[in-house]
């Protein structure tokens, strides 16, 4: 079974049209191991039958067994206009901003911590 198209291998080029890492507020005074961050992006797709933009969300944490930290296969949605993945990747990261864990789709079920406030670390445009 082959993987989406929206997964780009590591090796081919990303045509990012926006890059934000976000992280809890004081984030950076916790061990590493206590951090967990999030990708918000949204990519151009390359498909020619399928014109548009990849908004994908992505979680990152320690892991102990494999002494790095690991970041989980992202999720993805497909939209035709970037004014729309634009207001999807907002979506995606209030849900990440709110108290409420159940908005965020992307928390783990092992994970107490939400994400109560995010913090942006890098955005590209």
């Amino acid at each position: 079974m082959s993987k989406p198209e929206a997964v780009t291998p590591a090796n081919q080029q990303r045509k990012l049209v926006l890059q934000e890492v976000l992280s809890k507020p004081g984030a950076e005074t916790l061990p590493l191991a206590e951090q967990e961050f999030y990708e918000l992006c949204i990519e151009e797709s390359d498909d020619v039958f399928r014109p548009g933009f990849v908004v994908k969300q992505t979680r990152a944490q320690w892991s102990e067994i494999d002494r790095q930290v690991m970041w989980e296969e992202p999720k993805w949605e497909r939209w035709p206009t970037l004014k729309k993945a634009k207001e999807k990747c907002e979506e995606w990261k209030k849900a990440l901003a709110s108290t409420d864990a159940q908005a965020c789709a992307s928390c783990s079920s092992t994970s107490s911590r939400g994400m109560a406030s995010v913090e942006q670390i890098i955005s590209y445009t």
